[in-house]
């Protein structure tokens, strides 16, 4: 789909955009399905169409359910493991769990979170709600 707007002066190329531009203090306009951005009181921009096979990577498992987390922490490569890196999610911040936690010898409980990665990085079940 491709909308113009008159008004251009020079022609900015990003990435599958093409902004026709003058800077201006005008918004852009309501409804832009490309998130052109603010500042330009011309734009002309094709949005592009995506094709199902696009996304290359894994989905989500199949059965692991949509849960939000209560609290910020480390994420571990195996149940009571080693932190991955510095990596972290907080509070606040919502994942696909896997909704069979395991126990570690303690007894604590532990969670998979998928990251949209091949590895999921597990979290102590006390965090999701």
């Amino acid at each position: 789909m491709v909308k113009s707007i008159a008004f251009g002066i020079a022609v900015v190329v990003m990435l599958a955009f093409v902004l026709v531009a003058t800077p201006a203090n005008t918004p852009v306009l309501a409804g832009n399905p490309c998130g052109v951005p603010t500042g330009f009181s011309s734009v002309s921009y094709a949005c592009p169409t995506p094709t199902p096979d696009a996304f290359v990577g894994p989905g989500i498992p199949t059965g692991w359910e949509f849960h939000y987390l209560s609290c910020s922490t480390a994420v571990f490569d195996k149940p009571a493991g080693e932190p991955v890196g510095d990596n972290a999610v907080w509070a606040g911040q919502s994942f696909y769990v896997n909704p069979y936690p395991k126990l570690d010898d303690n007894g604590k409980s532990w969670s998979q979170i998928f990251v949209s990665s091949v590895i999921s990085p597990w979290i102590p079940t006390s965090c999701v709600k």
